[in-house]
């Protein structure tokens, strides 16, 4: 293609040198895209850094997270302790029902206080006043 654009350039004009400059500045600007980067070099070196600093960001996380299951092992472990710990525990209803007989019992005894103490053959306690 440059061959093309030299030939014609030669026949319009017959400038070698002129063809030469412009054939340099085609290709310098076809390499660096033209124009002096619109600030591109700081703008390069903020993405940089943000990149540096996402980086450092990932890495802490990824500490993080190996912590983290660390300490859910940690938790599972104690959660089993203290299931099995629990399973021998009496459960509501036998403390309900143990409650309730136990009462039953009480009442019953304060109720049939005298007879018992009849059947059993101890006198009955009584006040009396004597002056």
């Amino acid at each position: 293609m440059t061959e093309v654009i030299r030939r014609d350039f030669m026949l319009v004009d017959g400038g070698q040198a002129e063809l030469t400059d412009l054939l340099r500045r085609v290709e310098e600007t076809l390499k660096t895209g033209g124009g002096s980067g619109g600030g591109m070099e700081p703008r390069i070196a903020r993405l940089e850094a943000s990149v540096d600093h996402i980086e450092r960001d990932i890495a802490e996380l990824k500490l993080d997270v190996r912590e983290f299951r660390s300490d859910m092992r940690d938790v599972r472990e104690r959660q089993i302790r203290l299931e099995e710990k629990v399973a021998h525990l009496p459960g509501k209803g036998f403390i309900v029902t143990s409650l309730l007989i136990s009462l039953a019992v009480i009442t019953a005894l304060l109720a049939f206080q005298g007879q018992i103490q009849k059947y059993a053959g101890f006198a009955s306690v009584v006040a009396t006043d004597t002056p």
